[in-house]
């Protein structure tokens, strides 16, 4: 029974983001992009729903979601495009920590989240509610982490700090599905961009 609810909700979750694909919201932004966001949603889609998925599957959507600026091309990307996709690696990253335990590899991934979040806020800044969103997912992760540091799990539930860290990457995961879904079945109006060919998202003329 298990497997079958994994994969109607795998089927249910990628289905709207490759049906965008049919839709005219590719003259928006360009056929590349609009594939891009939907191998990034399938991916996701399998990442977050599939039976039996290991930590390192959350390099599948994170290698799509990286095409996604240079699918866009330079007149259609945001300037904050860069910004949020270092928060987002170092969310994938954080994803898999209890796998970085286990392998000791504790300097490396210390030093490669330091150098994300630096470079989240030294790149030009998301817009404010995205901005926050991040800035507040990582103080989450910040806390997790101390917390797993410091504090030992109680006895007759072992892995609750693992399972604190893992549910809380899967929330941030099925906000970025669902925002990257509504993004294509608007026509990326939700992109909030005026692009340099003179349309906005959706593929509406730029207002004077």
């Amino acid at each position: 029974l298990v497997p079958a609810v994994c994969a109607a909700a795998t089927l249910a979750a990628l289905l709207p983001a490759n049906v965008a694909c049919l839709w005219s919201s590719r003259g928006a932004v360009g056929v590349g992009a609009v594939f891009a966001a939907a191998l990034t949603a399938s991916s996701f889609s399998f990442f977050l729903f599939a039976f039996q998925v290991h930590e390192k599957s959350v390099l599948f959507p994170c290698l799509a979601a990286l095409l996604l600026p240079t699918a866009l091309g330079p007149k259609r990307r945001p300037s904050w495009a860069p910004a949020a996709l270092c928060h987002f690696a170092a969310a994938c990253l954080y994803s898999m920590y209890p796998l970085i335990v286990k392998d000791k590899l504790h300097l490396p991934y210390a030093l490669f989240a330091v150098l994300l979040i630096a470079l989240f806020e030294c790149l030009p800044a998301p817009p404010p509610l995205l901005r926050l969103f991040c800035r507040m997912s990582t103080a989450v992760g910040l806390v997790l982490h101390i917390v797993h540091a410091v504090l030992q799990a109680p006895a007759r539930y072992p892995d609750a700090w693992t399972l604190l860290i893992t549910g809380s990457s899967c929330g941030y995961f099925v906000l970025c599905l669902l925002a990257l879904t509504a993004m294509q079945l608007s026509g990326w109006g939700l992109l909030g961009t005026e692009f340099a060919d003179g349309t906005a998202g959706g593929g509406r003329p730029k207002k004077e």
